[in-house]
């Protein structure tokens, strides 16, 4: 029985080398997939107002000249202490800039910022919020003040 089951043993040794080497293709392929982070995702929008949560009351693309803006930015996959950065600007001058940390790992975070005129109204024109991640511009909200 023995010289029977020699000539059919290499074959059994051959699959199983083809089984664990093309198991192993495949668990480097899947493992180097599932377990890289996901990008970081920022959605920003501008609102006439921000909820408890610092959700959008309302979406708007304007404001009138005694309106505080408001921004909420949303964040996805974002690394604990991050840095989210609105930046605000009239006719391309810089005339705020605001940071929030990411406090702790987390899916989704919602954050609220907020500009008030400190005094008089804001000109009428052309405006920018600038949304920055770790110092790298990841999106912009242009709006208008009309008045």
């Amino acid at each position: 029985m023995s010289a029977a089951r020699g000539p059919y043993q290499w074959m059994f040794w051959l699959g199983l080398v083809i089984v664990v080497v093309a198991g192993a293709g495949l668990a480097i392929h899947f493992y180097g997939r599932t377990l890289r982070p996901p990008e970081p995702r920022v959605q920003a929008v501008l609102a006439e107002a921000l909820d408890e949560q610092f959700n959008p009351v309302r979406v708007v693309t304007g404001f009138s000249p005694d309106d505080t803006f408001y921004m909420s930015v949303r964040t996805q996959y974002v690394p604990a202490h991050s840095i989210i950065t609105v930046s605000w600007y009239y006719d391309d001058r810089l005339i705020n800039s605001q940071d929030q940390v990411i406090g702790a790992v987390g899916e989704v975070y919602v954050l609220g910022f907020e500009l008030q005129r400190a005094d008089d109204v804001w000109p009428a024109g052309e405006y920018r919020a600038d949304v920055l991640l770790n110092g790298e511009v990841v999106g912009a909200a242009p709006f208008a003040v009309r008045g």
